[in-house]
């Protein structure tokens, strides 16, 4: 018999049963992270439709605040471009900052909702003086586009 940390070992019978309690134990940690990635939105997160929209209201203005932030450094970065130093014009695009979404329900246990979120995308440009080195004059809106961004909601969280 071999010693080990103060104990006798056991006997092979006592051997091979921890050894079966461990793949049982194996087995079911493994059962339950199938169930996990499979069924996500199973007891996990919002599952009600109203609570659904709540979240998808807070995810898209979080989205929306990063396109403002996008929207304010491409107009204030137009103003360096050479065309518009020199006298030229220069364009740049902004979002929103209007916005409107909508959800829908899919079927689908790993997917049960998609979220719509639709925002302008507005193509600016600037005319430049020569005499004010740079300095933007005249902004003008170009054209003006509907954008439909489609988000799925997944694992109790909205992903892109």
């Amino acid at each position: 018999m071999r010693r080990r940390s103060g104990k006798v070992a056991a006997t092979a019978a006592g051997a091979a049963d921890r050894r079966g309690r461990g793949l049982w134990r194996r087995f079911c940690w493994l059962l339950a992270f199938a169930v996990i990635l499979l069924f996500p939105a199973v007891g996990l997160g919002a599952t009600d439709e109203a609570a659904v929209y709540r979240d998808f209201q807070v995810f898209a203005k979080g989205w929306m605040a990063r396109l403002a932030e996008i929207s304010r450094s491409n107009s204030r970065s137009v103003g360096h471009d050479r065309r518009s130093q020199a006298g030229g014009e220069a364009g740049y695009v902004c979002y929103g900052p209007e916005w409107e979404i909508w959800i829908k329900k899919t079927g689908s246990p790993r997917t049960p909702y998609v979220g719509f979120l639709r925002y302008p995308e507005k193509h600016f440009f600037k005319k430049a003086s020569p005499s004010d080195k740079g300095a933007a004059t005249e902004e003008v809106l170009q054209t003006s586009f509907p954008v439909t961004e489609i988000f799925r909601f997944s694992g109790a969280r909205w992903v892109y």
